[in-house]
């Protein structure tokens, strides 16, 4: 499934792909939708720069680190860089600035520092794939090097992939999931 045209703003894109990876039968998505601010003045870059490190240093997750972060901007499109504790601030971040106005896409290279033993993480993961009712988690493995958790195995659905993916996610000390798991 190829999308293709403009949006107005970058959050759309996710919004259109969530949609598509809901229906039955897509295994993949090529996504070329541009951000177009359909005629207004985009915001200038030194402007997105204040408006992203304003978003940042409002959320009280990062109130009391929010020095901690890097931002670049070229052309509408938001590098950021730093460092956070857990993989959900990392996508807190990012969530923070899909909004802001002008935003063509964002690169996020926010590094998780973790605090917490790999055998405990396995162990998180695969003790709260076991309470999910939403996952069939006797076809998913779990393996964790370092703070990089590989999910491996087969699911039925968009759902289930994406689930299994979030589940690990939200275990502290996990930096990146790579997930192999195909959907059968």
């Amino acid at each position: 499934m190829t999308l293709t045209g403009h949006v107005k703003h970058f959050y759309q894109k996710g919004y259109i792909e969530d949609d598509v990876k809901s229906v039955v039968g897509v295994l993949g998505i090529a996504e070329e939708l541009e951000v177009d601010l359909l005629g207004s003045k985009p915001p200038d870059d030194a402007d997105l720069v204040r408006a992203v490190l304003d978003s940042l240093g409002r959320d009280v997750m990062f109130s009391e680190n929010k020095h901690n972060f890097q931002v670049i901007v070229e052309k509408g499109v938001v590098t950021l860089t730093g460092q956070v504790t857990y993989r959900f601030q990392k996508d807190r971040a990012f969530e923070n600035v899909r909004y802001i106005k002008g935003v063509k896409a964002i690169i996020n290279k926010i590094s998780v520092k973790p605090l917490i033993k790999p055998s405990y993480v396995k162990e998180q993961i695969t003790d709260n794939f076991v309470r999910s009712a939403r996952l069939d988690a006797e076809d998913i493995k779990v393996e964790v090097d370092g703070a990089v958790v590989t999910l491996r195995g087969n699911v039925h659905s968009w759902f289930e992939h994406k689930e299994a993916e979030l589940v690990a996610n939200l275990i502290p000390g996990v930096s990146k999931v790579r997930n192999l798991i195909k959907l059968i």
